[in-house]
């Protein structure tokens, strides 16, 4: 199950047992590193697998507000998280993956796509 815990910053940060999703102390920072692998110039679209937090996608929000980002997750509670934290922002899709799919292809492809979070495409 997932908690939600508030740091010294205020903001919310997602937990499963022990793990953060996100970084404790520095999320924001975190997600200014990972966005800058990416050149998001050209992007109309971008696909988001994995939500967390959420400060990657803000961060994508406000660098490039003319994208617009898919988010696909399979934790019903960081879609609803998320639903909530971006409720005003255009532009924001959100997509919920259920591994309880009884097909081997579709087991396959929850595996890769959770061995990837979070991960980011354009297109």
């Amino acid at each position: 199950m997932i908690q939600f815990i508030v740091n010294k910053n205020q903001k919310i940060i997602p937990q499963i047992g022990s793990r953060f999703l996100c970084s404790y102390q520095r999320p924001l920072s975190e997600a200014e590193k990972w966005l800058a692998q990416f050149d998001l110039n050209q992007a109309k679209d971008v696909l988001v697998i994995g939500g967390g937090g959420g400060f990657h996608i803000e961060l994508i929000k406000l660098k490039y507000p003319d994208v617009f980002v898919h988010i696909f997750d399979f934790r019903t509670d960081i879609l609803e998280h998320l639903e909530e934290k971006f409720k005003r922002t255009q532009k924001i899709a959100l997509y919920e993956i259920n591994p309880n799919m009884d097909s081997a292809f579709y087991k396959s492809m929850y595996q890769f796509l959770e061995s990837k979070l979070p991960e980011i495409m354009p297109f």
